[in-house]
């Protein structure tokens, strides 16, 4: 009985792994320079804003628009700490992801500056939230 107990948690832990790597788009990935490229390889500047959005929300990320706002460019290590933010005042879309953990959560946000439906700049940012 503790075996079966075993086997079945096991089959479920292959079966979420399984499901995770048939995940299409934008992967999440572990620091903010991986993120940064890898999201470039799907949205370029000068795209459209609506089409970096849809891009985004296809990979699991939740957007939300924001007119004349302001916008923290945020530097972070490695670990996630963070180390720098510069604010610019204008029109984005930022997009989050997040996972959660026993102790914390890994949050990826993704903003797009916008330029007259343009995206002007791009910038990636993941930190970890302790719960």
């Amino acid at each position: 009985m503790k075996y079966q107990k075993l086997i079945i948690v096991f089959s479920l832990l292959l079966l979420v792994i399984w499901y995770l790597s048939l995940r299409k788009g934008i992967r999440l990935l572990d620091t903010q320079d991986e993120m940064q490229s890898e999201v470039s390889r799907y949205i370029s500047i000068g795209s459209s804003v609506s089409d970096g959005r849809r891009i985004l929300e296809d990979s699991g990320f939740e957007c939300k628009e924001y007119k004349n706002d302001v916008f923290a460019i945020e530097k972070r290590d490695r670990n996630g700490q963070l180390l720098s933010t510069t604010e610019i005042e204008g029109d984005f879309v930022l997009c989050e992801s997040d996972r959660s953990y026993i102790l914390a959560k890994q949050i990826w946000r993704v903003a797009l500056l916008d330029k007259n439906g343009k995206v002007e700049m791009i910038h990636s940012v993941v930190h970890w939230w302790n719960l």
